[in-house]
Protein backbone atom coordinates (compact mmCIF):
# COMPACT_ATOMS: atom_id res chain seq x y z
CA UNK A 1 0.00 0.00 0.00
CA UNK A 2 1.54 3.63 -0.90
CA UNK A 3 2.29 6.10 1.57
CA UNK A 4 2.09 9.67 -0.48
CA UNK A 5 1.27 13.57 0.13
CA UNK A 6 -0.75 15.89 -0.70
CA UNK A 7 -2.85 19.16 0.52
CA UNK A 8 -5.74 20.09 1.57
CA UNK A 9 -8.25 21.46 -1.05
CA UNK A 10 -8.24 17.91 -3.27
CA UNK A 11 -7.94 15.72 0.17
CA UNK A 12 -11.87 14.60 -0.27
CA UNK A 13 -10.61 13.24 -3.62
CA UNK A 14 -8.42 11.05 -1.96
CA UNK A 15 -8.20 7.49 -1.21
CA UNK A 16 -7.20 5.88 1.89
CA UNK A 17 -6.47 7.39 5.48
CA UNK A 18 -5.74 11.47 5.02
CA UNK A 19 -3.05 12.07 7.92
CA UNK A 20 -3.18 15.77 8.43
CA UNK A 21 0.46 16.70 9.55
CA UNK A 22 -0.36 20.33 9.65
CA UNK A 23 0.09 22.70 12.99
CA UNK A 24 -3.17 24.68 12.69
CA UNK A 25 -6.15 22.08 11.87
CA UNK A 26 -9.30 24.77 12.23
CA UNK A 27 -10.72 23.25 9.00
CA UNK A 28 -9.67 19.66 8.50
CA UNK A 29 -12.27 17.49 9.39
CA UNK A 30 -14.23 20.19 7.04
CA UNK A 31 -12.23 18.60 4.02
CA UNK A 32 -12.25 15.18 4.97
CA UNK A 33 -9.21 14.91 7.46
CA UNK A 34 -9.30 11.23 9.30
CA UNK A 35 -6.57 12.30 11.82
CA UNK A 36 -4.19 14.88 12.76
CA UNK A 37 -0.57 13.94 13.74
CA UNK A 38 0.87 17.97 14.76
CA UNK A 39 3.84 16.21 15.80
CA UNK A 40 4.85 16.02 12.35
CA UNK A 41 4.28 19.89 11.81
CA UNK A 42 6.87 22.02 12.21
CA UNK A 43 6.92 24.62 15.09
CA UNK A 44 5.16 27.66 15.96
CA UNK A 45 8.47 29.15 15.90
CA UNK A 46 9.87 27.54 12.56
CA UNK A 47 7.02 28.10 10.63
CA UNK A 48 6.63 31.94 11.51
CA UNK A 49 10.52 32.68 10.83
CA UNK A 50 9.91 31.12 7.77
CA UNK A 51 6.09 32.96 6.79
CA UNK A 52 7.88 36.24 8.19
CA UNK A 53 11.14 35.85 5.80
CA UNK A 54 13.66 35.40 8.47
CA UNK A 55 14.78 32.42 7.28
CA UNK A 56 15.30 30.99 3.59
CA UNK A 57 14.18 27.78 2.29
CA UNK A 58 17.16 25.69 2.94
CA UNK A 59 17.32 26.97 6.62
CA UNK A 60 13.62 25.40 6.98
CA UNK A 61 14.94 22.10 6.17
CA UNK A 62 17.73 22.10 8.09
CA UNK A 63 15.90 23.23 10.93
CA UNK A 64 12.84 21.02 10.26
CA UNK A 65 15.24 17.86 9.89
CA UNK A 66 16.42 18.92 13.14
CA UNK A 67 13.21 18.65 14.57
CA UNK A 68 11.93 15.62 13.18
CA UNK A 69 15.21 14.81 14.03
CA UNK A 70 14.84 15.50 17.87
CA UNK A 71 11.01 13.79 17.73
CA UNK A 72 12.32 10.58 15.80
CA UNK A 73 14.73 10.17 19.38
CA UNK A 74 12.11 10.83 21.25
CA UNK A 75 8.74 9.11 20.12
CA UNK A 76 10.55 6.40 16.96
CA UNK A 77 7.27 4.29 17.34
CA UNK A 78 5.38 7.75 15.89
CA UNK A 79 7.64 7.25 12.58
CA UNK A 80 7.32 3.16 12.34
CA UNK A 81 3.45 3.51 13.18
CA UNK A 82 3.21 5.66 9.80
CA UNK A 83 5.30 2.81 8.10
CA UNK A 84 3.92 -0.39 9.37
CA UNK A 85 0.25 1.49 8.97
CA UNK A 86 1.73 2.02 5.01
CA UNK A 87 2.39 -1.39 4.39
CA UNK A 88 -1.66 -2.70 5.05
CA UNK A 89 -2.98 0.66 4.11
CA UNK A 90 -2.96 3.62 1.77
CA UNK A 91 -1.70 6.74 3.48
CA UNK A 92 -1.82 10.34 2.87
CA UNK A 93 -0.03 13.11 4.79
CA UNK A 94 -1.50 16.15 4.27
CA UNK A 95 -0.62 19.90 4.73
CA UNK A 96 -1.90 23.55 3.24
CA UNK A 97 0.68 24.41 0.95
CA UNK A 98 -0.79 23.63 -2.77
CA UNK A 99 1.96 21.23 -5.19
CA UNK A 100 3.72 23.04 -7.47
CA UNK A 101 6.26 20.44 -8.36
CA UNK A 102 9.56 21.02 -7.41
CA UNK A 103 8.84 24.13 -6.39
CA UNK A 104 6.66 23.13 -3.05
CA UNK A 105 7.79 24.46 -0.36
CA UNK A 106 5.80 22.32 2.49
CA UNK A 107 7.26 20.26 5.03
CA UNK A 108 5.57 17.19 3.73
CA UNK A 109 7.72 16.71 1.42
CA UNK A 110 10.93 16.57 4.06
CA UNK A 111 8.68 14.58 5.87
CA UNK A 112 8.35 12.22 2.93
CA UNK A 113 12.02 11.68 2.21
CA UNK A 114 13.18 11.31 6.20
CA UNK A 115 9.92 8.10 5.97
CA UNK A 116 11.33 6.79 2.94
CA UNK A 117 15.13 6.68 4.20
CA UNK A 118 14.03 5.22 7.52
CA UNK A 119 11.94 2.50 6.12
CA UNK A 120 15.14 1.51 3.94
CA UNK A 121 17.34 1.43 7.73
CA UNK A 122 14.40 -0.07 9.55
CA UNK A 123 13.38 -2.86 7.08
CA UNK A 124 10.03 -1.61 6.51
CA UNK A 125 8.55 -1.93 2.75
CA UNK A 126 5.27 0.23 2.12
CA UNK A 127 5.42 1.56 -1.30
CA UNK A 128 6.07 5.59 -1.48
CA UNK A 129 4.22 7.49 -4.41
CA UNK A 130 5.57 10.98 -5.07
CA UNK A 131 3.30 13.76 -5.20
CA UNK A 132 1.88 14.40 -8.35
CA UNK A 133 -0.50 17.74 -9.55
CA UNK A 134 -4.24 16.68 -8.97
CA UNK A 135 -5.87 15.63 -12.15
CA UNK A 136 -9.41 16.32 -12.65
CA UNK A 137 -11.50 13.29 -13.90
Amino acid sequence: MPITTSYFAVAKKLNGAKISIARFNRFARKVGIDEILESFAPSSELLMDYKDSRINWPEYVERYTSEQKRHYREKPEDFEDLLHRGEKEDLALLCYEKFEGKKTRCHRMILFDMLKYLAGELGYKPEFIEEEPYKKK
